[in-house]
């Protein structure tokens, strides 16, 4: 989001700071992205019964290291199916799954700042698969104890029902994933042993976490009172100031400035990683549903799944405001990118 985007107009500024609770910073102006650092750091200074105590670190050299897992990538810049079915003109039809990440930090229990010295183990790992493949959950993730992230040495193949050509969002693994000390989340790993033959897992390392629900209950008890205001919704800084929050807490990485601004406890890469991994699953098993389907998948793209056809399911989430149903006509871009080469 560029800093236009960002910027919020002089005359709502007195308006913002009284519905967050901010009229003290009377010099400080407030755009989409500092608005949530100071309504953090409001929350975390004065009210001492938030959840937000454990949400994150005041320092990022406090952090457990791990490296950046591939559900940092959330869904995609660009994946692509069944072009042959685009028509010039013809109408095709976007599920819009923006308010999906919003849901899982409202809903889930997340990755806290209590870091357990335990580690994940071969033994633990397969037994924690093992249950996930024989108690099958439509929400496998929304209550968690603990989460996992876990070095290992893995052999995989493609099972012969599962879709991974160039372009797909699983193709990231290919037909054969065969690696040394690979870190992955266990949302990752549930996937791969849900879509592949795992022939060989040894874990040599790994990092778990405690996790808790409500830790950003009072940020959207304030933030969504931006809702009930015609400007603010005009001028999409609620929507702003949401999407900015997943990525402020954790997915980005620290640089001298990022570390000055977070010297308070809100930094957490876990959290951020959990809530873009459990995001990407769901759009995999979209992908892995409906790619061979009667209704014409042609896009997966950042939050959005494209086809030509509705997708009943997908009409009722609609229905329902979990998403949102949008119209397009094809044109020469949907064309461009069906030549485009992807990348994840």
């Amino acid at each position: 989001m560029s800093k236009e985007d960002k910027k919020i107009a002089d005359d709502l500024q007195a308006e913002l700071k009284k519905v967050l609770g901010l009229e003290y910073l009377t010099k400080k102006k407030l755009d989409a992205y500092n608005a949530n650092l100071f309504l953090l750091k409001d929350i975390w200074k004065n009210n001492k019964q938030s959840q937000i105590k454990y949400l994150g670190w005041d320092d990022p050299e406090k952090i457990p290291f791990y490296p950046e897992a591939d559900s940092f990538k959330a869904s995609s810049s660009l994946c692509k199916y069944n072009t042959d079915k685009l028509v010039m003109n013809a109408e095709m039809i976007e599920y819009d799954f923006t308010e999906a990440y919003t849901n899982i930090m409202r809903i889930y229990k997340l990755p806290s700042n209590t870091y357990l010295k335990n580690k994940p183990t071969t033994d633990k790992v397969l037994g924690r698969m093992s249950e996930h493949q024989a108690n099958p959950s439509k929400h496998p993730y929304r209550e968690l104890s603990t989460f996992w992230f876990i070095q290992m040495d893995i052999e995989a193949i493609r099972k012969e029902s599962t879709y991974a050509k160039k372009g797909s969002m699983l193709s990231l693994y290919g037909d054969v994933l065969s690696a040394r000390n690979l870190i992955l989340s266990e949302i990752e790993l549930k996937l791969i042993f849900d879509f592949y033959n795992v022939k060989k897992l040894e874990v040599t390392d790994g990092h778990m976490f405690r996790t808790r629900k409500g830790m950003l209950d009072d940020y959207f008890q304030r933030v969504d009172k931006l809702k009930d205001i015609e400007a603010f919704r005009k001028n999409k800084t609620y929507k702003k100031m949401r999407n900015n929050l997943y990525g402020q807490i954790g997915k980005l990485e620290l640089g001298d400035y990022g570390k000055k601004v977070f010297s308070f406890p809100i930094y957490n890469r876990a959290l951020s990683s959990m809530v873009a991994g459990v995001f990407r699953d769901m759009m995999i098993r979209f992908e892995q549903k409906y790619v061979n389907s009667e209704y014409d998948l042609l896009f997966i793209r950042t939050d959005g799944i494209y086809f030509r056809k509705e997708v009943p399911e997908f009409e009722i989430l609609a229905s329902k405001g979990v998403v949102k149903k949008k119209i397009h006509t094809i044109g020469d871009q949907e064309f461009q990118m069906a030549e485009m080469n992807t990348y994840h």
